[in-house]
């Protein structure tokens, strides 16, 4: 079964409402009910809004912009003491800056937002990178919606932007290799092709 087209019955009656406690980090779970989600899981209105003009309010001066590529950047969650015991290991420059050569390579003219908890180190990170703009992440949920507004998505570690890859419409999606550090206690818990979809495309 091609799991990007997946049966579209979302015609539930009486539908029972369950509450699931602990870390699910399987697509395999629900991606059978993939589109009773998309049809129950709607951002609001006003939540798009302050996504469009916070993202597009640094695209003001570029025109005639086709395809937008979303890159995710938390970094400073991952260096927690809290994350980073388990075995996250933070998305370095060189995976973004070979995502982003990928990215860009197959989307020639492309414009790039990199939203992020760490602007000042992607500004440093990204010097040279053309047609790209920086994003502050403030509020998580429209953090969330710019993620899910991009056609494209090169993903660094994290929860926030797999949701956003999962339940946008981004059609290429790139995540990081080595999210787990060997041996750690992640890495020996969880396996990759269960986190991360089969046509996404992992990178060193």
């Amino acid at each position: 079964m091609d799991i990007r087209s997946p049966v579209a019955s979302t015609a539930k009656q009486h539908a029972k409402v369950s509450v699931l406690r602990g870390s699910f980090q399987s697509w395999k779970y629900f991606h059978k009910y993939k589109p009773l989600l998309d049809y129950q899981f709607v951002l609001k209105e006003d939540i798009y809004d302050q996504a469009a003009k916070k993202l597009f309010a640094g695209l003001e001066a570029k025109k005639d912009v086709d395809v937008l590529i979303g890159i995710s950047v938390f970094r400073k969650m991952a260096l927690e003491p809290g994350l980073a015991s388990p075995g996250y290991s933070a998305t370095n420059k060189r995976y973004f800056l070979r995502a982003i050569a990928r990215m860009s390579a197959m989307y020639p003219g492309a414009m790039l937002f990199a939203v992020s908890d760490d602007v000042s180190w992607c500004r440093t990170a990204f010097e040279g990178v053309a047609n790209i703009v920086f994003v502050e992440s403030m509020d998580p949920v429209v953090t969330l919606a710019m993620l899910m507004l991009a056609d494209h998505l090169i993903l660094s570690v994290g929860s926030l932007g797999w949701w956003g890859a999962y339940q946008g419409d981004a059609l290429d999606v790139v995540y990081y290799n080595h999210w787990a550090r060997p041996h750690s206690a992640i890495a020996r818990n969880y396996r990759e092709n269960d986190y991360f979809l089969p046509h996404w495309t992992g990178l060193d």
